[in-house]
């Protein structure tokens, strides 16, 4: 058997969809998005160092977009606070040494965004 590093972001995703009623939990932002489709949150992996072949650590970036700031930031600010009081199937351990938020204007999309990144470390699973 091969051990390889486990894609966290599907669990976090379904996890977080099912307790957040203010966004749609994605993993990307839909091609013709606009502010008028509601808010959303996109969730990402930046990486993060592997300590091989156990586990490894993934920098899991919450991106809300939205109307306004207020809302942005509070939809962040939930999603990272249901991370650290709690662990998704698949996501071994939460770091509580959480990024701050920030905030910016989407060009593309005129929205506002809020954005924190959280680590989190899973095991390696065997294919």
């Amino acid at each position: 058997m091969t051990r390889v590093q486990a894609d966290v972001l599907p669990a976090i995703k379904d996890w977080l969809d099912s307790r957040i009623t203010t966004a749609d939990v994605r993993l990307n932002v839909p091609e013709k998005w606009t502010t008028a489709d509601g808010a959303i949150l996109v969730i990402a992996d930046d990486g993060g160092p592997v300590m091989w072949p156990t586990m490894s650590r993934h920098t899991v970036r919450l991106t809300a977009y939205a109307a306004g700031r207020t809302q942005a930031r509070s939809i962040v600010a939930l999603a990272g606070g249901l991370l650290g009081n709690g662990r998704p199937a698949g996501v071994h351990s939460v770091d509580t040494d959480m990024g701050g938020i920030i905030d910016a204007r989407d060009t593309n999309t005129g929205a506002v965004l809020a954005s924190a990144l959280i680590t989190v470390t899973s095991r390696t699973i065997e294919v």
